[in-house]
């Protein structure tokens, strides 16, 4: 099957409408000359020919856009959100979730977005500021038992050893006699170290 074979007069056609855009050129083309060519043939002609459209595709010197002398948007659309919207899925203060991540109850205690552990706030509540470098953890094991006297505030090493031992335990009094042995573990090692 052989192409479309161009007449003078068509390829006259197509360099006094090279601004057109392809498309408009196409349906232009075939309407005046009763042809049914596609506007990938026009666009292949045009290239092959090397008639361009003189578009850069950016603005020239003396070329303005159209939003000149505006400052941002003027109007919102129909779908953006308006002042003081709360989106569906907002939750107020003092909401908790539970973490999918590592099962821990988050609650939000301030807005937009923030977010602290329970037992960390419940600890806090019952003894004050966490010191630097400390953790607090469920003396039983269990993420949903918030009693103070079930939440331990120990250092990252020392909750190192309790798991690399799987020293803590369901009971509480055995994981804080548990803690004990690792702050003595944790001493133990830190005296070694200096001695070397």
């Amino acid at each position: 099957m052989t192409g479309h074979q161009y007449t003078t007069e068509q390829l006259a056609y197509l360099r006094r409408h090279a601004v057109v855009e392809r498309r408009y050129l196409a349906m232009a083309f075939n309407n005046h000359f009763g042809t049914a060519l596609s506007e990938s043939a026009i666009k292949q002609t045009c290239h092959r020919l090397g008639i361009k459209t003189g578009r850069t595709g950016r603005f020239e010197p003396g070329n303005l856009p159209y939003n000149t002398g505006t400052k941002g948007l003027k109007t919102g659309s129909c779908t953006s959100f308006k002042a003081g919207h709360m989106p569906h899925n907002h939750q107020p203060v003092g909401t908790e979730v539970i973490d999918n991540k590592d099962g821990y109850t988050k609650v939000k205690i301030a807005e937009p977005k923030t977010w602290r552990y329970k037992h960390l706030l419940v600890w806090e509540e019952h003894n004050g500021p966490l010191p630097k470098g400390k953790i607090v953890i469920f003396g039983d094991g269990n993420k949903g038992n918030f009693d103070p006297a079930n939440l331990i505030a120990i250092e990252r090493r020392e909750l190192a050893y309790l798991n690399r031992n799987k020293l803590i335990k369901p009971d509480v009094e055995l994981t804080k006699t548990a803690v004990n042995i690792a702050k003595v573990a944790a001493k133990v090692s830190e005296l070694k170290r200096k001695q070397r």
